[in-house]
């Protein structure tokens, strides 16, 4: 077992409750109620302070609705928004599949040694886009996607 999946067994047995401050797209502080070393273990890992994936999930999914939390992410990240400091997703840019990791990292697509989840979403999370405009548009209120915006 490595690091990366004794670090991801230790968030799924203890659960993370920390707080974040990014500077330039990147992790510069991080401090946490709960599982403090665990941070500063997936922290020191190359890439990880960088975000590789951040995903709108609305409250009304049946994950969320089944009230169980999992403690495994592939089912709890279904649940509710998250975001994952690390690797992303190269299917996330279009052809970014077929691209190098050069390449990848030339668009802004992280590469990282992990790829750490935490859910983020609540009944009472807002989200507001800002387009290239300027112009503020809100995505989701209440944790929910806006009738609009499912349009």
């Amino acid at each position: 077992m490595g690091a990366d999946d004794q670090a991801r067994l230790y968030l799924r047995a203890r659960g993370i409750r920390g707080l974040f401050r990014f500077e330039q797209g990147e992790v510069v502080e991080w401090h946490a109620e709960k599982g403090q070393e665990v941070l500063d273990q997936v922290f020191k890992l190359r890439g990880a302070r960088r975000l590789g994936e951040l995903s709108l999930v609305d409250v009304r999914s049946p994950i969320n609705q089944s009230g169980v939390i999992f403690y495994d992410t592939l089912f709890d990240e279904n649940a509710v928004c998250h975001i994952a400091f690390g690797n992303a997703y190269p299917e996330g840019v279009q052809g970014g599949a077929s691209l190098s990791e050069s390449e990848l990292e030339a668009m802004g697509v992280n590469s990282s040694d992990t790829h750490q989840d935490l859910m983020i979403g609540t009944v009472t999370m807002k989200v507001i886009g800002i387009c290239a405009d300027g112009r503020e548009v809100l995505i989701m209120e209440n944790g929910m996607f806006l009738d609009e915006v499912l349009a």
